[in-house]
């Protein structure tokens, strides 16, 4: 449940916005710790000593409140640039320096839903010409802990921002139908691009693996599956996600090889024995090697395999008189 509070103070003080449709949806962190609720007694007194131009957004939210403190057809002071002031709509995610990751992130997700609203009440669409972010028009780090968070940089912090608002907007119009209809959106979905889970909370995975029904599936950044594709994982290992999106475990034909992936999916290399036989996996790409000599770590011998893979442990050649290798 969250709270909705429209509590104008600022009354229009840097003036109205000179077109009906914002430009930028400008989405900030607001370096304290203060709850939204808070920041109504506190930017009251600014206004009332006159300190208004000390700066200013249109909304201040966490998880359980959103507060508009200024009328979202004027202006802010929140970015010291003219261009952001008059021509958008600035979000402060609040809580920067006192919620956890958790409570943060919910925080950042209940300013999102906001922002879809609004994008769908002006008729916007999401994308790198609207969604802005507060160091791209002045020198701040702003919103530092939305970009720690999301990749560290402003288009993998936008990429998200665009996917999670583009989520909302199928969810309701409105914040609270929104949060309404999350609850009945836990699973899988799919459009033309393909596919993607919705956790119980209305969130999805980006950029990480996620087992669902004790079955292993990575999502990129956008939060689709992937799929009949390699995957190398940020620890160095490389896996393989079948074309169901799973991800392969045990042997699996891929572009005509054979490969073979550990329990925890990971590529296996050099040897490896399976149901009592040695076979050999090649020591960089790990496709499994046949019918060829393997020389031994000490150096000392070779080994051979057989067309299946599987290490001979009897000959299974014949030197002849003139030095030919044959095999049986």
């Amino acid at each position: 449940m969250v709270e909705i509070i429209n509590h104008t103070i600022f009354n229009g003080i840097s003036g109205s916005r000179p077109t009906e449709r914002p430009k930028y949806y400008v989405l900030h962190n607001d370096a304290g710790s203060k709850s939204a609720k808070a920041y109504i007694e506190w930017l009251q007194e600014r206004y009332d000593n006159g300190q208004s131009e000390l700066g200013f957004a249109h909304y201040y939210i966490t998880r359980d409140a959103i507060v508009r403190v200024e009328d979202t057809y004027n202006g802010s002071w929140s970015a010291a640039n003219y261009d952001a002031n008059m021509n958008s709509l600035s979000y402060e995610v609040c809580q920067q320096l006192s919620a956890s990751d958790a409570e943060f992130i919910e925080n950042e997700n209940m300013v999102l839903r906001q922002m879809a609203e609004d994008m769908a009440y002006y008729g916007d669409t999401p994308n790198y010409s609207n969604i802005k972010f507060h160091n791209e028009f002045s020198s701040t780090s702003c919103p530092a802990r939305s970009l720690e968070l999301h990749g560290g940089y402003n288009d993998s912090l936008r990429d998200y921002v665009i996917a999670k608002i583009k989520h909302y907007q199928t969810l309701g119009s409105t914040v609270q139908e929104m949060l309404d209809n999350e609850g009945n959106q836990e699973g899988w979905k799919k459009n033309s691009t393909g596919w993607w889970y919705v956790n119980s909370d209305g969130s999805y995975p980006t950029n990480k693996w996620q087992k669902i029904n004790n079955v292993w599936y990575y999502f990129d950044s956008n939060g689709y599956m992937k799929a009949n594709t390699w995957h190398k994982h940020s620890d160095g290992h490389w896996y393989y996600l079948l074309p169901s999106g799973s991800m392969a475990i045990g042997w699996a034909l891929i572009a005509n090889k054979w490969y073979y992936f550990k329990e925890d999916g990971k590529m296996a290399t050099g040897w490896v024995k399976y149901k009592e036989h040695w076979y050999y996996l090649d020591a960089k790409d790990g496709d499994m090697k046949s019918k060829q000599f393997i020389k031994s770590a000490d150096g000392t011998g070779w080994y051979y395999l057989k067309s299946d893979g599987t290490m001979a442990d009897k000959p299974e050649f014949t030197i002849e008189p003139d030095g030919l290798i044959t095999t049986k």
